[in-house]
């Protein structure tokens, strides 16, 4: 059985150059021509001490097939049993993901 926690009701899109230059030094494979397109996003994981924020590229993110994960639009295996997923917003909530935890 998969447990789906969901910890942040939306996580903005960011474009390369709004990320801190820290930030951006996880993603040195961004080419010139991706810079501008909004595709990172921060998840806080964990509770209590051991809460910490993840940067994520948008593109790393694939889709599933698995019936657990219908209502997503995509997943990131973060384990071998856990995974952070996204669901892209419409509307007056575009530019914003829906991100949620999962693991078994």
């Amino acid at each position: 059985m998969t447990t789906i926690t969901v910890k942040a009701e939306r996580a903005e899109l960011l474009t390369f150059h709004e990320l801190d230059e820290e930030i951006r030094a996880e993603f040195d494979y961004i080419e010139p021509d991706e810079s501008y397109s909004p595709q990172f996003f921060s998840f806080t994981m964990g509770t209590g001490d051991d809460e910490h924020v993840e940067w994520y590229d948008l593109g790393e993110f694939m889709a599933s097939t698995s019936p657990e994960f219908a209502n997503w639009d995509g997943f990131h295996a973060d384990t071998f049993f856990s995974a952070v997923l996204v669901k892209i917003l419409t509307g007056d909530d575009e530019g914003f993901l829906k991100v949620a935890f999962a693991y078994s």
